[in-house]
């Protein structure tokens, strides 16, 4: 694994074999890992405006000790992430982990069910390694009319009920189907963008970051919801296997 970009206290990692612990040496601060694709990398914006690099931000703002790792690479799918995550979690495992990832998948022509498979993996992998994660739901924008679409929109909130994971069922809510707020390709956020899409992340993190045993202040955000409405399952029970 090499790294491509670094921004103070963010870490941009592409594919490879390394640990987390082999780029973070003695450093003891809890890990938020954000699993991802080129929406994650922050496509088209400087390094300091992804929402990986935002989230830092705010976490130092509020005090809290979390290293952020933008494993966001462009054109990720589901099998290149599942192939990654292996060497990702070598060495002590982050404390969090963002799962956003499925969008390049259906645009190559991939079936909802197969990207269900790939994701399901990745849930488990986390699990296994006693890793809590919050899940971030996408859909493609309705001109795209692909006739697979509610099932890839859907299949989020089913994995996130049978793994009892919390849901942010859309990583672009308030973004997708705003001009101003994305590139001129109507799909990646811009930088004004990118503060609505970490603002819509922190609304699932916060919550888990309280669960986690971290300052009660990590709440200050709207807690993740599943696809029905439902309040979504928190860290540290059902979220870790026993």
């Amino acid at each position: 694994m090499r790294i491509l970009r670094v921004f103070p206290g963010v870490l941009f990692l592409l594919a490879g074999t390394w640990g987390l612990s082999m780029l973070i040496g003695n450093d003891t601060r809890p890990v938020i890992l954000c699993l991802g694709d080129s929406l994650t990398y922050g496509y088209g914006v400087l390094p300091e405006e992804s929402y990986p690099a935002l989230l830092q931000q705010r976490l130092r703002g509020m005090g809290l000790p979390h290293r952020v790792v933008n494993a966001g690479l462009p054109g990720e799918t589901t099998a290149g992430a599942r192939e990654r995550l292996p060497g990702l979690l070598q060495g002590p495992p982050p404390s969090l982990a963002i799962v956003a990832l499925g969008i390049n998948d259906l645009l190559e022509g991939e079936y909802p069910r197969r990207i269900r498979d790939q994701l399901d993996s990745i849930i488990v992998t986390f699990k296994r390694a006693r890793v809590p994660l919050l899940l971030a739901g996408m859909r493609l924008p309705p001109e795209f009319n692909d006739p697979h679409s509610q099932a890839f929109e859907e299949l989020f909130g089913e994995l996130a009920r049978i793994h009892e994971v919390p849901l942010v069922p859309f990583l672009l809510e308030g973004v997708e189907g705003h001009p101003e707020l994305t590139l001129g390709d109507g799909l990646h956020p811009n930088a004004i963008g990118y503060r609505k899409v970490e603002a819509v992340v922190w609304g699932g993190l916060a919550p888990l970051l309280a669960t986690a045993g971290e300052p009660s202040q990590a709440c200050g955000g709207k807690g993740s919801t599943g696809s029905k409405g439902t309040p979504g399952k928190l860290a540290g029970g059902s979220n870790c296997p026993s």
